[in-house]
């Protein structure tokens, strides 16, 4: 079962208050640091999908060769 961003992003909002991170930048870390795992799978993603160069005729014109 998955807890919604907002209801677990609403605790951490309360604990980082209670610390004195409770500006933009507290807040801004606070995003980053929880979306940066999505952007990396994503990342990933998109690299592993660009074909490989084989040497073969096999998209040539993608080979920087």
């Amino acid at each position: 079962m998955s807890i919604p961003f907002p209801i677990f992003i609403q605790q951490l909002v309360m604990q980082t208050s209670a610390w004195g991170m409770d500006e933009l930048l507290g807040l801004i870390i606070l995003y980053i640091a929880f979306n940066l795992s999505d952007i990396i799978f994503i990342y990933i993603g998109y690299i592993r999908a660009i074909p490989e160069c084989n040497g073969g005729n096999h998209h040539k014109s993608w080979c920087m060769e």
